[in-house]
């Protein structure tokens, strides 16, 4: 029954016709053309580029697309030069996840000088998209980022957790700075919480595991029981640190990402909550670039994602859904699409998924 929702829930996500004030394509492809989209992501060793790359893939495979994959090193640097080498490749569309909105406005850029449509997954180049001043960045899938910080922090504070420390992604990144700000506005709401210490850094399992020691050598039982951890990756050294320091028992971590080790992680009570489902903007953004060089206008050139939050009581749904499987088959696939559906016109189903799954 929850896998119907899903599949009757999220085939509204995305409303192609016209808005106003925004560039029509320069050439409308005939609909069953083949496109040439290339996706600039995340490094592959991070479990939940795997899952949006995944998505990508079956996104690609039911709208007749040519999808090429590029990985950056996760660096601004990188991200710029991979964006650099996929002009040269000249494809019809470009799909990219901005590491930082420093390099995001550079990719924007080189979407500007060499005309071609691009659209953004996860993180973004601006905070509004309506702000943006060009032609070609046509529309970003991303997250609501306030309300994912809230949830993310909350989720430690309904657990009783007072004294929280936080590991985040540098600064620079929009989605992440926006959600720190939702995780702030539900502390503010809760004047028995403190947040005792903050750390902007790079993501990966031994950063989060030297972040998380120094914590654990600054502060005493009783000083630090919660961690706010932006990423699997990272909340999963966060969390090996805590264990090899045998203070499991006082300190919960809250995350986002979620894979099989995280799952399981779950399930087994040793990680007390995660927020997931973003992985499928990378799919979402192909289906918005693909509708809109076949001529069909994104509604919303900024549609939000609601997180799904997973914990002990509804982890079991999760895996089955989202994590051994796509909540999709090519059919539902194709009538997200408003090149297939002409009539995938209704609206607020992001609310509705998120209210199914944090029911």
């Amino acid at each position: 029954m929850k896998r119907m929702l899903i599949s009757l829930i999220l085939v509204l996500l995305l409303v192609p016709s016209l808005v106003f004030g925004q560039k029509a394509p320069d050439v409308v492809f005939e609909k069953d053309a083949q496109l040439h989209v290339v996706s600039l992501v995340q490094p592959l060793d991070n479990p939940w580029v795997v899952s949006n790359v995944r998505f990508q893939e079956a996104v690609a495979k039911a709208l007749n697309i040519k999808l090429t994959v590029i990985a950056d090193e996760g660096t601004e640097e990188s991200n710029i030069a991979a964006m650099e080498s996929i002009m040269a490749l000249n494809p019809d569309g470009v799909l990219f996840d901005p590491i930082t909105s420093t390099a995001g406005i550079r990719d924007a850029a080189l979407l500007e000088e060499n005309k071609i449509p691009g659209v953004t997954q996860d993180r973004l180049v601006v905070p509004n998209i309506h702000d943006y001043e060009g032609e070609y960045l046509i529309a970003a899938a991303t997250i609501n980022t306030e309300n994912w910080g809230y949830q993310m922090m909350k989720a430690l504070i309904d657990q009783g957790s007072k004294n929280i420390a936080a590991i985040m992604d540098p600064k620079g990144v929009l989605t992440v700075e926006q959600a720190w700000e939702g995780a702030l506005k539900v502390v503010s709401e809760h004047p028995e919480v403190k947040i005792i210490q903050e750390s902007w850094q790079q993501k990966g399992r031994e950063k989060g595991m030297e972040t998380m020691e120094r914590y654990l050598a600054a502060y005493d039982t009783g000083e630090i029981d919660g961690v706010y951890v932006f990423g699997s990756t990272t909340a999963l050294g966060a969390l090996y640190a805590i264990e090899q320091a045998n203070r499991q028992n006082e300190i919960i971590v809250s995350t986002c990402d979620i894979d099989n080790d995280v799952a399981t992680m779950i399930k087994e009570g040793r990680l007390a909550s995660s927020m997931d489902g973003h992985w499928m903007l990378g799919g979402y953004g192909l289906i918005m670039l693909h509708d809109y060089l076949k001529g069909s206008m994104p509604t919303d050139r900024q549609p939000e994602f609601t997180l799904i939050g997973a914990d002990p009581s509804n982890i079991d749904d999760y895996i089955a859904t989202f994590v051994d499987g796509l909540p999709y088959s090519e059919e539902e696939i194709r009538s997200l699409s408003k090149v297939y559906n002409p009539d995938a016109d209704v609206v607020n189903a992001l609310e509705t998924l998120y209210e199914t799954w944090n029911d």
